[in-house]
């Protein structure tokens, strides 16, 4: 069986290390994908983090943040 990478609203939530609710927010926003199969909501892990590498920040120093 394939492995669609696909896990639910609170397995998201755990990965970015926010509150369900919080990641409710981002995903009405519009500033999170997802996939909805029926009423199940599910996210990709790949879209996760793609999400994280956007919001990377480098101070004026040059190091991460």
């Amino acid at each position: 069986m394939m492995d669609l990478g696909l896990v639910n609203t609170k397995e998201a939530a755990e990965i970015l290390r926010v509150s369900p609710s919080a990641l409710h927010k981002m995903r009405n926003e519009g500033e999170l994908p997802f996939v909805k199969l029926g009423r199940k909501v599910f996210f990709k892990k790949s879209s996760l983090a793609e999400y994280v590498d956007s919001k990377q920040q480098v101070n004026v120093t040059g190091e991460t943040k």
